[in-house]
């Protein structure tokens, strides 16, 4: 389930609110909110809690993106190059895409 910004405040509060009680907080959320599905565990509740006091802000940190290490000119570039040097073999290969990647477009 994709918890909402209220749901993650009200957790942060009454978690604080209660002295640190996971299962008090537990159960006021049940009570407020009444979602009928199983709510979070007390490790997601010290992870948001742990989050907010470090950062601002109750949700996960987002992971590091993967760096770029070829820009899109440089690319180009090098499928340009290797057209050049065998203009029989196809884009796809060149480009180094599989075969039904344009048949989703």
């Amino acid at each position: 389930m994709t918890w909402h910004r209220e749901h993650r405040a009200f957790v942060v509060d009454e978690y604080i609110h209660n002295g640190g009680s996971v299962i008090t907080t537990q159960r006021a959320f049940r009570i407020r909110f009444q979602l009928g599905c199983n709510d979070q565990n007390g490790k997601t509740i010290h992870v948001w809690v742990q989050n907010l006091r470090a950062t601002g802000s109750a949700p996960k940190k987002k992971s590091p993106s993967r760096s770029r290490t070829v820009t899109k000119l440089e690319k180009m570039a090098r499928v340009r190059a290797s057209i050049e040097q065998s203009p029989k073999r196809s884009e796809l290969k060149h480009m180094q895409l599989p075969w039904d990647y344009l048949i989703g477009v």
